[in-house]
């Protein structure tokens, strides 16, 4: 089934060019209208040239089209110089949440290195057979585990760092800020010197 369809009055509008024979006694045929069966049974590029051509598409894409139009706002070209309230950052907050998450952490590693200290031996499993394939298994098991911990504690870590680190960021900006704007001179007179 093909996605480009006509109504009945636009296959009646469609000039159709094809071909009768074959090689070199083929001869160009035109037909005026289709019936929906001939339209079907068109390949699918030509159902789409005709679909541009004749039908719904026809208009795709023409700016003038009000069906086709994109909705334009014109833009607000007023300027103000009034500064509107911007995000405010705390950065004691910030490093209150980095605290938080140290904190966090510091309890999480505990536990986590409990993990690392198991030990299993083939004694513990009464020395029977295959008893060193599993202490093997548990073994890596273990290394593969405390690299996957290392990796996120790493990952976690620079999260805090990142909060520390955009907390004096900002209190830098600020400092510098409103020494810039204290050194104006607010007296109407420019120093043009």
């Amino acid at each position: 089934m093909s996605k480009y369809h006509l109504t009945p009055s636009q296959l009646a509008q469609v000039d159709h060019t094809y071909m009768v024979g074959y090689g070199e006694y083929a001869q160009p045929k035109e037909q005026h209208g289709l019936t929906q069966k001939e339209f079907d049974a068109l390949p699918e590029y030509q159902q789409r040239e005709y679909f541009y051509k004749y039908g719904p598409g026809m208009h795709a894409g023409h700016p003038g089209d009000a069906d086709h139009k994109l909705p334009r706002e014109d833009p607000d070209r007023t300027w103000k110089a009034d500064a509107q309230p911007g995000y405010k950052v705390d950065p004691e907050e910030l490093r209150g949440i980095a605290r938080d998450m140290q904190y966090k952490l510091d309890v999480w590693q505990q536990k986590l290195n409990a993990v690392q200290g198991i030990s299993v031996s083939t004694e513990h499993l009464g020395n029977i057979k295959g008893s060193q394939d599993f202490v093997d298994l548990v073994n890596q098991s273990k290394t593969g585990f405390g690299q996957y911990i290392s990796d996120i504690v790493g990952s976690y870590k620079g999260v805090i760092g990142k909060l520390n680190a955009a907390a004096d960021a900002y209190e830098q900006a600020h400092d510098t800020t409103k020494k810039q704007v204290g050194q104006v001179d607010t007296s109407g007179t420019p120093n043009l010197t």
